[in-house]
């Protein structure tokens, strides 16, 4: 992915609504009882693209290349689940919050706790997508309800 692209997909995403004006097709979108915004498609993009293309702290090598080498041969002391190849995707997905969880945060704590980790702090996001409400369901259900029309009854 180009610099450029990157850059204007990252001024696409939720991070900053007002710099992105949307046009009348893009509305947010619901999927099960959560209401997701117009800019998901492009959040997941940015945030697979900043998770699959990290670079090792130490190294600087595409942790897939790394990881694919420490397969074959290591040297390190230090477990492997301490590495930043493996915390720091971790953390950019907390912080993205596009699949914040609870229990992720809690057992991210947990490794970096563990791995005596430094660097790996992270604000937890505001919530991404809205989940709907038994109200909300209740009132759609009643207000959606379909009658048959004049118009409808001609054209059979």
């Amino acid at each position: 992915m180009s610099p450029e692209l990157l850059r204007q997909l990252d001024g696409a995403s939720t991070k900053d609504p007002g710099c992105v004006q949307y046009g009348y097709d893009a509305v947010a979108f619901l999927y099960e009882d959560t209401i997701f915004p117009p800019a998901y498609m492009v959040d997941l993009l940015l945030l697979s693209y900043n998770i699959y293309c990290y670079r090792d702290r130490a190294t600087g090598k595409l942790c897939d290349v790394q990881i694919a080498e420490w397969r074959v041969h290591r040297e390190a002391d230090k477990p492997l689940e301490c590495e930043d190849c493996l915390l720091a995707p971790l953390k950019i997905e907390l912080e993205a919050g596009i699949s914040y969880k609870d229990e992720d945060a809690s057992e991210f704590e947990d490794i970096t706790s563990s791995c005596n980790a430094i660097g790996y702090d992270y604000t937890k996001p505001a919530p991404y997508a809205t989940t709907l409400s038994t109200e909300w369901w209740a009132t759609m259900v009643n207000s959606a309800s379909i009658t048959p029309t004049d118009a409808v009854s001609k054209n059979r």
